[in-house]
């Protein structure tokens, strides 16, 4: 393991502590200011061995210096280490936050913040009440209250500070991984990826989701899943997979990513009679950075998905996503009178769709159909649709087109069902 390897191992560690202290002031405070001056000397150490990396000042000017001058949360970590060791310590703040949730934008949310467990309890009932008189009642049933501990400091006042030390490890990973394909090498694998972090932030801050439609409490789950080599495709489909594959040999664009998926889930259809949620995310050159399979138990479930997504999009640095999945189409001239679970199915879908961080997007759709109840489904294609238009990605990617930098989607004007 090389120096800098050994560092962002520590740093890991640091983070870790971070995580299990977030309830705990003095802790949390003294592992903050900890992982901050710790995440500073990666660098250092790099820079201290420029000697032994080959054209030091043009991979680090491109790996570090050019992506970090103007983000805003690197420099704050680095003012953050000044402040700490020059001044003393960063001026934290602590909060306990409820959020009615009832769409897919974070500007719609209605906010409170709360001391004891009676003005909880009491914030609660007056989210709860506000939805009900505010919001039609189709609205209100896929509401959602978010109950959520908060540390944020002065200096970045709206991002919460787990989430921004997630993102300061984040790209030191970056770098670090940049720098071992410089030397022709990989990370360490000891080095936990950043995924890991993302999973648990929920855990660590103890957020929990009261949902309107049943009053029932829950929380968030995500389990990391690693590969088992020993597992096979059926061998009926293996050998459609391996001509697929040998189809696209690389992958260089979001159309090419595209059409790869398409044939691989009208495949996996074809096969299995059906399709799990499917999320990728990419980085610039298409390689996966992440992928993600979840399951809905309603509608605000997706909300809460797509707006993790999108925490998820900001810490990896992702370029573009493709996502697949199942939909009902139901129809929705009920003026909000009505709740998306009771709309009519009027169809079945297979549905893929892609985003690049240049705002180009694309999708393929599928019908299902269904010759009788006990027949195995079969796919109609259907016109497939490119650019930038509003009618070509569902409205539930917002979050992560925002999250890709497109300020300004289209179809956010005239949401529709999501």
């Amino acid at each position: 393991m090389s120096p800098w390897e050994k560092r962002l191992k520590d740093l890991s560690r640091l983070l870790e502590n971070c995580h299990s202290t977030y309830m705990d002031p003095d802790l949390f405070r003294m592992n903050t200011n900890q992982f901050l001056q710790t995440a500073r000397t990666v660098t250092f150490i790099i820079q201290k061995n420029k000697d032994t990396i080959p054209s030091f000042s043009s991979w680090y000017s491109n790996a570090v210096l050019t992506p970090w001058r103007n983000d805003e949360i690197m420099t704050w970590a680095k003012d953050a280490r000044n402040t700490i060791e020059k001044e003393g310590d960063l001026e934290l703040n602590s909060s306990l936050q409820l959020t009615l949730v009832f769409s897919y934008l974070e500007e719609q949310d209605a906010k409170i913040s709360c001391g004891k467990a009676e003005l909880l309890n009491a914030g609660i009932q007056k989210l709860v009440r506000f939805a009900i008189q505010r919001l039609p009642s189709g609205v209100s049933d896929a509401a959602v209250v978010k109950i959520e501990r908060r540390w944020v400091t002065a200096q970045l006042p709206t991002l919460e500070l787990l989430q921004a030390l997630v993102y300061v490890y984040a790209r030191l990973l970056d770098a670090c991984k940049s720098l071992a394909m410089q030397l022709g090498t990989q990370l360490n694998c000891e080095i936990p990826d950043v995924g890991s972090f993302d999973s648990i932030r929920d855990e660590t801050r103890q957020v929990s989701y009261f949902k309107l439609n049943d009053f029932s409490k829950c929380s968030r789950k995500t389990e990391t899943i690693f590969t088992n080599r020993k597992l096979k495709p059926p061998k009926e489909i293996r050998a459609a997979f391996e001509t697929i594959k040998s189809d696209y040999p690389s992958l260089r664009s979001l159309d090419e990513v595209l059409e790869y998926y398409s044939k691989m889930a009208e495949l996996t259809f074809a096969h299995f009679g059906s399709h799990i949620p499917s999320l990728c995310l990419f980085n610039e050159c298409w390689q996966p950075l992440e992928l993600i399979s979840t399951h809905f138990t309603d509608q605000a479930d997706k909300f809460i998905f797509w707006r993790d997504v999108a925490d998820r999009i900001l810490n990896l640095k992702a370029y573009g996503l493709i996502w697949i999945c199942e939909a009902w189409v139901r129809s929705n001239g009920h003026s909000g009178a009505t709740a998306v679970r009771n709309m009519p199915v009027t169809g079945e879908r297979l549905q893929l769709a892609g985003v690049e961080k240049s705002g180009y997007r694309s999708g393929v759709e599928w019908e299902i159909v269904r010759d009788a109840e006990a027949a195995k489904p079969k796919l109609r294609l259907m016109p497939s649709t490119k650019g930038t238009s509003d009618e070509v990605l569902p409205y539930f990617l917002v979050p992560a087109m925002r999250a890709l930098g497109i300020s300004n989607p289209d179809f956010m004007v005239n949401p529709g069902v999501g």
